[in-house]
């Protein structure tokens, strides 16, 4: 990733915050995933694998906030891979 060289690490960190039980930190995580995946769209797809676990994870988690932010950045990560594929 010409952009930026470390982006894989960096979501590989941020998939093991989403580990953590603190729902703070969990909520913050995600909240900087949509950050990047705004800032960088397409750049980022290529490396996007490395945070999908820990999403899928929080699709399943007891707070529905969490839920929600999970399966949104799922329908924002789907729109890029579509808007990538038509064109």
């Amino acid at each position: 990733n010409e952009g930026w060289p470390h982006l894989r690490e960096v979501l590989e960190l941020l998939n093991r915050l989403l580990a953590d039980t603190n729902f703070k930190i969990t909520l913050t995580t995600l909240s900087i995933v949509g950050d990047l995946l705004h800032r960088w769209g397409p750049q980022i797809i290529s490396v996007v694998g490395a945070i999908v676990p820990g999403l899928v994870e929080k699709l399943g988690d007891n707070k529905i906030v969490v839920r929600q932010t999970s399966a949104k950045l799922f329908c924002h990560i789907f729109k890029i891979v579509q808007r990538l594929r038509t064109s």
